[in-house]
């Protein structure tokens, strides 16, 4: 049901008990209670050599910008059944992650399309974030597990690396979003 449906399972949440705790009437104190959580980050960003990719999660779209984000140069997303999740970008290259259809999507500059570049099912696996290396090689990492998956830049399936390995590659610092 929940494959059709195009629906995850949910993740655990925190144990209600520990906020609660820490809250009036528990601790009238706290400032942390009164403030308001951060909103969860919606907006992922990469740059490549010409072009800084946007993912907007709440709006399903993909915009690519020119001249240091000054200039919308592409936009993704009108009319495609996705859930764009995270982007990674070196030279040329970018790729977008869909996290509803577990398909990574790349784009080559000089070209306005989105090409499917590697597919799983959407069952299998559940992909969250996307890191490319130096060499063009794609890594793909699900939550909870110690291994990514890495793909060479045609899409074809190489081995499995430990995430402590290629660690640096998902944890670049992402550019920041035009206004």
């Amino acid at each position: 049901l929940t494959r059709s449906c195009g629906r995850r399972k949910p993740a655990s949440p925190p144990s209600p008990d520990v906020p609660l705790g820490l809250c009036p009437p528990f601790d009238r104190r706290a400032q942390r209670c009164r403030e308001k959580p951060n909103a969860p980050r919606t907006t992922r960003t990469a740059e490549g050599s010409w072009l800084l990719f946007v993912v907007e999660r709440e709006q399903l779209r993909v915009d690519a910008y020119t001249a240091g984000g000054r200039r919308l140069r592409h936009s993704w997303g009108m009319g495609m059944d996705w859930q764009p999740c995270d982007v990674a970008a070196r030279g040329p290259r970018a790729f977008v992650l869909d996290e509803k259809n577990q398909a990574v999507y790349r784009h080559q500059a000089g070209y306005d399309a989105l090409r499917l570049f590697v597919q799983s099912e959407p069952d299998q696996t559940f992909w969250s974030r996307v890191a490319v290396d130096e060499a063009g090689m794609i890594y793909l990492y699900a939550p909870g597990q110690t291994n990514v998956q890495a793909f060479d830049c045609a899409g074809s399936a190489c081995h499995e690396r430990p995430y402590r390995e290629v660690a640096q590659y998902f944890e670049v610092p992402a550019p920041t979003a035009p206004p």
